[in-house]
């Protein structure tokens, strides 16, 4: 048990088991030089334990060709990626990569107790500013919360004229290099949605803005014959669950 929990602090993993048919984990993507201890751990660890899928959290840490300004830091190349998938595949382990749709834009970074000190934008962001939710916020030096921003993480502006021409074809590149039948776009914890300080979304419905996102690239992955998976917390309602703003929603996502 040690050593398996070594390699998921290592990779900022958490584990989770549904039911029989499915046993999966989700594990952060390794750095380049790491990749051969992440399939010795697939083969000695997860495989022998009858895990069968990995929901892979590659991110913006991809070399992507159609966009490569969105090329985040520690990027794995596509040579990187084919070599974990055909392993695994060897293994019977489906990999679903995962990159964060709508909110997670930005990223807390964290001191060595697991406190968040800092906030740093995503590529996305970094590189089309004009999509951003909440332009006028800006990311402090040192992070605190709460703050008077209510900063957590930056999202996108779902209906900015411009920005899906960027992320699906960001999508497709994904579902291409992973030959993946299931892509994870995350869309948890989105806090900033139908700002009303944006021109295009302010006096909308946040639980409409929402629910047309996630149907967008649903439609969007379906032409594909790839499933899409999401984190469910804006689908409840924090208050009447008692759940709270972060495993449910309280920034009216649910309606």
């Amino acid at each position: 048990m040690r050593k398996i929990t070594t390699f998921l602090l290592l990779f900022i993993a958490f584990s989770c088991s549904t039911n029989n048919e499915i046993r999966g984990i989700s594990l952060k993507a390794p750095l380049s030089e790491n990749i051969d201890n992440f399939l010795k751990f697939t083969s000695k660890v997860l495989a022998p334990d009858g895990v069968n899928t990995i929901i892979f959290n590659i991110g913006w840490n991809y070399e992507f060709k159609s966009f490569p300004e969105l090329t985040g830091p520690d990027a794995l190349s596509e040579s990187d990626i084919k070599k974990i998938v055909k392993h695994c595949k060897s293994l019977g382990i489906e990999i679903i990569p995962k990159v964060s749709m709508l909110g997670h834009q930005s990223t807390l970074i964290r001191d060595n107790k697991g406190i968040a000190v800092e906030t740093k934008m995503h590529p996305l962001l970094e590189n089309y500013p004009e999509f951003d939710e909440n332009p006028e916020v800006i990311l402090p030096e040192i992070y605190e919360w709460p703050n008077k921003d209510g900063l957590y993480t930056k999202s996108y502006c779902p209906l900015h004229p411009k920005v899906h021409e960027v992320i699906l074809p960001i999508l497709d590149e994904i579902v291409d290099v992973f030959e993946a039948k299931t892509l994870h776009a995350g869309m948890d914890e989105v806090f900033y949605i139908g700002n009303d300080n944006c021109i295009r979304c302010s006096g909308k419905s946040k639980s409409e803005l929402y629910a047309n996102e996630v149907n967008l690239i649903y439609s969007f992955l379906k032409k594909r014959n790839v499933e899409l998976m999401i984190w469910g917390d804006r689908m409840i309602d924090g208050k009447e669950t008692g759940l709270g703003m972060w495993e449910a929603s309280e920034n009216d996502t649910y309606g």
